[in-house]
């Protein structure tokens, strides 16, 4: 692990959703490194599904746009559930609707090192562990 703030996430259920198979995997293999139990989903429909499931999600990490439909439904699950959710797009800022413009969000392409340090983050906020306001804008 690359630092103890990492411990945030382990065993921690982070669900992803994304449709580029590389960012899927490369998300799902540097969550694991550090403990978390990742389930990766592709759709809209899938990931609602997911979410919707006996098991509550800890954390999510969501791409804006999959195979060209916006995944507004998954975040509004989401933040209904209080989720801590951080988007992930390749499009300009501008391409996410107003009302989910509060959440913390990393342009691809991203690296683990850029990551990583987000979703401990969002989860020491959510958890109460630390009090920062605004992560990853």
């Amino acid at each position: 692990m690359d630092s103890a703030s990492d411990d945030l996430l382990v065993n921690k259920r982070v669900l992803v959703v994304e449709d580029d198979a590389l960012v899927g995997i490369g998300l799902l293999t540097c969550l694991e490194d550090i403990g978390a139990e990742v389930l990766w989903t592709s759709t809209v429909d899938s990931a609602i599904a997911a979410i919707e499931g006996a098991v509550p999600m800890h954390l999510a990490i969501v791409d804006i746009n999959l195979n060209g439909v916006k995944s507004n439904p998954v975040l509004d699950v989401l933040i209904d559930r209080n989720v801590p959710v951080l988007l992930c797009t390749g499009y300009d800022p501008s391409f996410i609707d107003g009302q989910y413009r509060h959440l913390s969000c990393v342009a691809k392409p991203f690296t683990r090192n850029k990551v990583i340090p987000i979703v401990s983050e969002l989860m020491a906020v959510h958890t109460g562990v630390s009090k920062i306001g605004s992560i990853g804008h």
